[in-house]
């Protein structure tokens, strides 16, 4: 654990991590972070990723008075305020990020959004594998137009 932890100077009572719903890991993370604590959640396969929320709104079990593995979290815990969206379109998944978040420090933590834009490509890349076809967008302005319609589009279309 590191002293470092900026998110122990929170005012809200680290309620992103004390009702942790929808983390979006990979496989690596799963089994790395979660895979002995996986009966505390529920687990959801959105494409090659799980989404993890904890069962009855609880805190994330690595969560004592500051995160347990916090040199060694998740991308998008390290990643946060900036959170991750994936819209799988085609052949082509098309991963979003965002700080829409009520994080009091968010000013103080968020990384720059082309660096958040990156890190997401990386992950995806990774979990998908170098050749797949992704494309990674600050979900915000009016791209978060085109990231709605994409999603109403998906719900409408037929399995």
């Amino acid at each position: 654990m590191s002293s470092e932890n900026p998110c122990l100077k929170c005012t809200l009572e680290l309620s992103c991590c004390a009702s942790l719903s929808g983390l979006r890991v990979n496989q690596t993370e799963f089994d790395r972070c979660f895979a002995d604590v996986a009966d505390q959640f529920d687990v959801e396969r959105d494409g090659p990723f799980y989404r993890l929320s904890v069962k009855n709104g609880g805190a994330c079990p690595h969560l004592e008075t500051q995160c347990t593995i916090y040199e060694d979290r998740p991308m998008e815990c390290a990643l946060f305020p900036h959170t991750i969206g994936a819209v799988f379109d085609n052949d082509t998944l098309l991963m979003t990020v965002h700080k829409r978040t009520d994080c009091p420090q968010k000013a103080d933590l968020a990384m720059d959004d082309a660096e958040a834009v990156n890190r997401v490509e990386q992950f995806a890349r990774e979990t998908v594998g170098a050749d797949a076809k992704i494309r990674v967008i600050l979900d915000e302005g009016p791209a978060r137009m085109e990231v709605l319609a994409r999603r109403v589009l998906r719900k409408l279309k037929p399995n």
